[in-house]
């Protein structure tokens, strides 16, 4: 994380589900069943203070963060960070079945077989978890456009 950690939570609600605070005023949000080495989100909440306390609440998808200074801050979790294992397997069943079954009934069609042949689809895909991130960071004032 590249700083020190004042403090780490377990989600009651997911096995593989963590937060971590840490002194330059980040939290850190994993996910080890998406990715074993990286946040599947991290956001800096104070400027100059330290975090040292973060807790999960057992019934809603907030987090609380506490700092040094005293101070207490409550972030709601995006629904791409409140996903149980039973959630995770019920998607991947869909996913798995829909995509077969998609792909069954609709032949590529003649203006998407030129496309691949063209290598028109080389479009980046966003992850729903980028984009939500960035839709926090507007929310919240921390995108580069509103630091101008």
């Amino acid at each position: 994380l590249g700083n020190a950690v004042g403090d780490a939570a377990w989600s009651p609600y997911s096995a593989s589900v963590f937060a971590a605070v840490t002194n330059d005023g980040k939290v850190h949000v994993f996910d080890l069943a998406e990715n074993k080495h990286e946040p599947m989100c991290d956001q800096k909440v104070v400027r100059k203070s330290k975090l040292t306390h973060v807790v999960f609440n057992p019934k809603q998808p907030l987090l609380l963060v506490g700092d040094d200074r005293g101070g207490v801050l409550c972030l709601k979790l995006s629904p791409n960070l409140r996903k149980t294992e039973e959630m995770r397997s019920k998607e991947k069943a869909a996913a798995s079945g829909s995509a077969g079954a998609e792909a069954a009934r609709k032949p590529p069609t003649k203006k998407r077989a030129q496309e691949g042949e063209q290598g028109g689809g080389e479009e980046k895909v966003k992850s729903a978890a980028d984009m939500e991130m960035e839709r926090l960071e507007k929310i919240l004032g921390l995108d580069e456009s509103s630091t101008r």
